[in-house]
């Protein structure tokens, strides 16, 4: 047993150290969280994080509030290139 993804999870945390400390303010600072957790997370379910945020930044204009479940990288499918 191995704990190999977890650090290299971590590895990329460490590495962004420097340039996290400027990102100009707290709220800067937590919506660069949220961005990092969504790209981890849609990398974690093996989805490509940068056509991930491509396609549901604009999707989310238009989509429906209660079935915004559907947009979370664990549960997203790609829609057809327009």
């Amino acid at each position: 047993m191995d704990n190999n993804r977890s650090e290299g999870a971590l590895r990329i945390v460490a590495r962004g150290r420097d340039a996290f400390l400027f990102v100009g303010s707290d709220t800067c600072g937590k919506n660069l969280a949220m961005l990092m957790t969504l790209a981890h997370t849609a990398a974690a379910c093996g989805k490509n994080a940068e056509l991930y945020f491509a396609d549901v930044l604009v999707r989310i204009l238009d989509h429906p509030v209660n079935r915004l479940e559907e947009l979370l990288p664990q549960n997203w499918v790609q829609t057809p290139s327009r």
